[in-house]
């Protein structure tokens, strides 16, 4: 296996997973290795025997006359409802069946749950409806409690006959109530099985006497004070839940989407025992830490495919080794390389980059509060990342360094709550170049890292941020936690153009905003400067048209009028003898506003705002710069003769270098003067799209740069420190 190298971004969607309850009967089924002693099972009918993966069981189906079936061995199995619920007649107590799996595309689409009444003989049945061919586990939920269209027994909700289960159950899978699945070769692959208490309807016909009046939110309008219920709040919860009471329970299960937030009220209080788990897209916000204890928290990620992915431990005190390596599918690379990296600025290795991989065998290490990691699985197919430990609450402060290989550092979100980027922004701008003043994710649509200012960060997001200071710290808040609101970061309403360039391998984008009230020098969160935390053979960026100092810009913001006078600097990074592709995708722009391309050296203009419009050319060389492209919008037709000296840019390289970028092909020369208009030095040079030239040692002070060509002739300011 090649040496292993960040290729790809986290798809960080947290995993659908539920509580594993306190009790001595089983309750619960998790499937982490076959030596466990959690997988019970025993397979009947048409079920082909399971395959144990580090955090599933997979089935394959066999292709046999009855649906495949799978039954439950032990006798230990304490499912049935809340005393109280059955004496109070309140569904909201009774037990619920979760079900997290997968079931690959052909497979069966029903799966029934049958299990014997509590008192008497015989079986109820439950049915739900399962979605195939999704990557993505799922959590499906079965209330067993209530009437049943599969079955003809009372419906009256306070006989105890209908309140769960005890000691065995059965899972049927089907295409219908009463049509067996008889196709071979599909699978169904499944994580975790549980019954839980649901305490969140508050009457019982299931009305809703639990939404506040004032806002329409729910609350949770009873306290749980005995410390040993197992509580769920399932997918689909209406709105978000608020405690605004005594919440004590053993543990808490939060289903996909659901957002538990603790608002204080004089008596309020949030303490869970043992476990706190997450589903996917779930949050919870306390309010304030002081009211909430939580004995530990465990959050399962899963990803899609055996690409890398940056994250942060979204618990504390979680360690990884070798055991934790195995039992989540971490990959294997060179050597003794496991799949687990952490991002060192402070050195390059030509082998590795700035990347440092976990070795086989070294002693079990802490993930980082706030720090971020790159994490690779072994299956094509993906995997499930476990993070058990304890709630991360308060300020959290990883350390941020300028290394000497590069200013960016690798953090993350360590909150089991989402992360305002625009309020992470605003807390440490003084931290943050002004050119950098974003957060930059890794963009797995388009191969490439990205800069964003707003939005929100799931928990355990890893992104990278560029380091202002020579060493400090970046906060997380508790003021920044909340939920995704669905803020987009584009707006389709922009002005813009989104510049492409594709090496047939790899396409990279640069984007120009045209915004009300920016400026043509450096507007900050709003000129987002290009991520180079880690090498690429393809880049593309822009420069800023006032007071250029040679900052390559993924995204630049201009004004949102005169765009026919503006000529934008266009960089390029791409390796010698390969054809790359210019195209370009205008939205809004103002009318008769057209988009070229100008290549000087070839003395060429190409438009591209036109459907499929492109240019194409074969680098004779390797290029690393600006000075040859340009972006011009302007309303009508351009030759060289239009442009002479416009798009031409002189900056400081470094204390000791000018450079000049932009000029024709010809002789030219560059005279320097201080603010008293002496002249301190002359030279001339054969001109090319990118010149060097080198200073006398000179005071510090202002200066103004004068080039000079046959056609023209352009005047800059410098500052020399």
């Amino acid at each position: 296996m090649k040496k292993l190298l960040l290729k790809s971004l986290l798809v960080f969607t947290a995993f659908t997973g539920l509580i594993t309850p306190q009790t001595t009967a089983q309750t619960s089924w998790e499937f982490k290795d076959a030596t466990s002693g959690t997988d019970t099972w025993s397979t009947t009918e048409n079920l082909s025997t399971p395959a144990q993966k580090s955090n599933s069981v997979v089935y394959t189906t066999d292709g046999g006359t009855g649906s495949p079936t799978i039954n439950t061995t032990s006798a230990n199995i304490d499912a049935g409802a809340d005393t109280n619920g059955i004496e109070n007649n309140d569904p909201s107590r009774r037990r619920f069946f979760a079900i997290t799996l997968r079931v690959s595309d052909g497979g069966p689409t029903l799966l029934r749950v049958v299990y014997p009444k509590l008192t008497g003989t015989g079986n109820y049945f439950k049915s739900m409806v399962i979605t195939t061919g999704d990557a993505n586990f799922k959590t499906y939920y079965v209330d067993l409690g209530g009437k049943d269209a599969d079955a003809n027994g009372p419906g009256n909700l306070s006989n105890e006959d209908w309140w769960g289960t005890k000691d065995v159950f059965k899972l049927e899978f089907k295409v219908a109530a009463n049509t067996h699945f008889t196709t071979a070769g599909t699978t169904i692959e499944i994580d975790r099985i549980e019954f839980v208490n649901n305490v969140f309807k508050g009457t019982a016909d299931g009305g809703t006497n639990g939404k506040t009046a004032n806002n329409g939110n729910w609350t949770l309008d009873r306290p749980l004070e005995d410390g040993s219920e197992d509580v769920l709040f399932p997918t689909g919860t209406p709105s978000s839940p608020l405690i605004n009471t005594i919440l004590d329970v053993n543990s808490v299960s939060l289903g996909a989407g659901v957002t538990l937030a603790h608002y204080t009220t004089a008596n309020s209080s949030v303490t869970v025992a043992n476990d706190f788990v997450f589903g996917s897209g779930s949050s919870f916000v306390p309010k304030p830490s002081s009211n909430v204890n939580i004995g530990s928290v465990v959050r399962k990620v899963e990803v899609k495919d055996d690409n890398w992915h940056l994250i942060s431990s979204p618990v504390g005190t979680e360690e990884y080794d070798d055991a934790w390596v195995t039992a989540n599918g971490i990959a294997s690379g060179t050597g003794s390389n496991k799949g687990i990296s952490t991002y060192d600025n402070g050195t390059l290795d030509v082998t590795t980059g700035p990347w440092r991989y976990y070795q086989a065998g070294a002693t079990a290490t802490t993930f980082g509060d706030g720090v971020g990691y790159a994490l690779k699985a072994t299956d094509a197919a993906g995997d499930i990342y476990e993070f058990t430990g304890t709630h991360q609450a308060g300020t959290i402060s990883p350390t941020i360094t300028q290394g000497v290989a590069t200013h960016y550092n690798l953090v993350g979100n360590p909150y089991n709550a989402y992360i305002d980027v625009a309020a992470f922004i605003t807390e440490n701008t003084a931290k943050l170049p002004a050119s950098a003043q974003t957060i930059y994710v890794w963009d797995a649509a388009n191969g490439t890292y990205t800069g964003l200012t707003s939005g929100y960060l799931q928990p355990g997001q890893g992104f990278f941020v560029d380091s202002n200071v020579a060493s400090s710290t970046v906060d997380f808040t508790a003021a920044m936690q909340g939920h995704d609101g669905g803020a987009t970061f584009y707006k389709s309403s922009e002005t813009s153009i989104k510049l492409s360039v594709s090496n047939g391998k790899s396409t990279r984008t640069a984007a120009i905003n045209y915004i009300e009230g920016k400026t043509s020098g450096l507007d900050p969160r709003f000129d987002i400067g290009l991520f180079t935390g880690v090498s690429s053979d393809l880049s593309v960026y822009t420069h800023l048209l006032e007071n250029n100092e040679g900052i390559a810009f993924e995204r630049q913001a201009l004004p949102n009028t005169d765009l026919a006078s503006m000529v934008i600097p266009v960089g390029i990074k791409a390796e010698a003898n390969k054809e790359i592709t210019f195209s370009a995708e205008a939205m809004n722009l103002p009318t008769g506003i057209k988009v070229f391309l100008e290549d000087r050296v070839n003395n060429t203009f190409t438009r591209l705002d036109e459907a499929n419009a492109t240019y194409k050319i074969t680098l004779a060389e390797a290029l690393d710069g600006v000075g040859r492209f340009y972006i011009h919008t302007t309303q009508s037709a351009l030759s060289v003769d239009n442009v002479t000296l416009t798009g031409v840019s002189i900056f400081k390289a470094n204390e000791s270098t000018l450079r000049v970028v932009g000029l024709q092909q010809g002789k030219a020369s560059l005279s320097l003067f201080n603010v008293l208009g002496k002249q301190v030095m002359s030279t001339s040079f054969e001109a090319t799209a990118s010149k060097d030239i080198s200073l006398p040692k000179l005071a510090t002070g202002i200066y103004f740069a004068k080039v000079q060509t046959a056609t023209g002739e352009l005047s800059k300011k410098i500052i020399l420190e």
